[in-house]
């Protein structure tokens, strides 16, 4: 059950996380950047409507960069962005990565889900912890049977530490990162657009909430580590 909504859409000072313009050369690529440090914004060049769902909230207990962290308490905790055509990645090459801080004792479940419905339809990308590991699946079917793959950590995904992770489709394959180092990855044919909204914290409303902190998820329409392995970011991804 819904017990609190709270809906953010709009661009304030994109500069106050000590980035500076100019410093990501995908910029303009970028289609969904939110910090998860003091609110709950977009701030990517065309900012998306961001709307949370429970007690999802921004959280001082936890922190990697800044003040705080996007919490979910894994019962009825997600957010939810509005759909919009640039998050929709069935024609092009994208990153998605971000961080997150997993609690000893708290539930696995979803980070993101994009276009799936429980019973319904599989989704166009989701990342999930799931048996202890991060696991990728991109779908390329709308119907009720298994029609996608699946891509699954060759490591544990840590507790009781921020990590960093990333997805990435790149000349026909999905990478899977964890912490820079190159964990995972499959080829693909197409993926399926079900036009839905990008769900984080939540396979679809009632399933598979994630509990844990988050911060820095962000979405760029095109390959920032062409299938090779990386060095994490050393400081908050710049706004700009």
């Amino acid at each position: 059950m819904i017990s609190r909504i709270k809906q953010r859409g709009m661009l304030l000072n994109p500069f106050r996380f000590g980035a500076s313009a100019g410093g990501d050369p995908h910029w303009d690529k970028v289609a969904l950047l939110c910090p998860f440090t003091d609110d709950l914004l977009d701030y990517s060049p065309t900012p998306k409507v961001v709307t949370a769902y429970g007690d999802a909230h921004i959280s001082t207990a936890q922190a990697k960069y800044g003040a705080g962290s996007l919490y979910m308490d894994g019962s009825g905790d997600y957010v939810s962005v509005a759909h919009d055509l640039q998050l929709n990645m069935t024609g092009t090459d994208f990153t998605f990565e971000g961080l997150l801080y997993w609690p000893s004792g708290a539930s696995e479940g979803q980070i993101f889900n994009k276009d799936g419905v429980s019973g319904a339809s599989y989704p166009q990308y989701e990342l999930q912890i799931s048996g202890g590991v991060m696991r990728v699946f991109i779908g390329n079917g709308a119907g009720v049977s298994p029609s996608g793959v699946s891509v699954v950590a060759s490591v544990s995904a840590p507790r009781d530490r921020w990590f960093e992770w990333a997805i990435e489709k790149y000349a026909g394959n999905i990478h899977l990162y964890q912490e820079g180092a190159h964990v995972g990855s499959t080829s693909i044919a197409w993926m399926y657009d079900g036009g839905k909204p990008l769900l984080i914290g939540v396979q679809a409303p009632g399933v598979s909430f994630f509990n844990g902190y988050a911060q820095h998820l962000r979405l760029t329409r095109a390959a920032r580590y062409l299938g090779h392995a990386y060095a994490p970011a050393s400081g908050p991804f710049p706004i700009g």
